[in-house]
C-alpha cells in the first residue's frame, strides 16, 4: 500500500513539473486576423489581447503574413503597423518603396521588441494600430503573436 501512495506521489509531481513546463517554456501563438483595409483606412488603438490576471505574457516575436497584393504603397504614402502595450510602442514597421509590404502568403517580422513594453501583466492589453497614406491600400493580413506565460511575482 504504502508503495502505491509513493507512486502516485512521484507521478503527480511528475505531471505537475511536465504542465509547468509546457506553461511556461512552450511558446503560444496569437493569431489576430486583420481585414482588408481601404486606401487611407486606419485602425485606431483597436485591443486584440487581454492579459490574464496573475499572469506575465512575454511577447517573443510579432509578425504579419500578407493575404493579398498591397497597392499604392510607397514613400508617400506608408503603411505603419505597430502593436502597443496600451499606450507603448512595443513593435512597429513602416512600409513604403524601401521596405516594400510582403506579397501574398508571405510572412515578415515587425521588427525588434521594445524590451520594457513586450511584458503584458495583470490584465494589460495588446493593441494594434494601422496607419496609412492616402494611397497607401495594404490587403488583409494576419497578424501572429508568440509569447510565454509565467506567473506574476508575488
Amino acid at each position: 500500500m504504502a508503495s502505491q501512495e509513493f507512486f502516485k506521489f512521484i507521478w503527480s509531481h511528475r505531471l505537475i513539473s511536465q504542465l509547468q513546463r509546457a506553461f511556461t517554456e512552450v511558446p503560444n501563438v496569437f493569431n489576430y486576423q486583420v481585414e482588408n483595409l481601404g486606401a487611407g483606412v486606419d485602425i485606431e488603438t483597436r485591443a486584440i489581447f487581454e492579459g490574464v490576471l496573475d499572469m506575465k505574457h512575454t511577447i517573443t516575436s510579432a509578425k504579419i503574413i500578407s493575404q493579398g497584393t498591397p497597392i499604392g504603397i510607397d514613400n508617400s504614402n506608408t503603411c505603419v503597423i505597430s502593436i502597443l502595450n496600451g499606450t507603448n510602442v512595443i513593435a512597429t514597421k513602416t512600409y513604403d518603396t524601401a521596405i516594400p509590404f510582403p506579397a501574398n502568403n508571405v510572412s515578415d517580422s515587425l521588427g525588434e521588441l521594445s524590451e520594457i513594453y513586450k511584458v503584458l501583466e495583470n490584465g494589460e492589453k495588446l493593441h494594434l494600430e494601422v496607419t496609412n497614406g492616402a494611397t497607401a491600400d495594404p490587403p488583409a493580413f494576419m497578424l501572429e503573436i508568440q509569447y510565454k506565460n509565467a506567473d506574476v511575482d508575488v
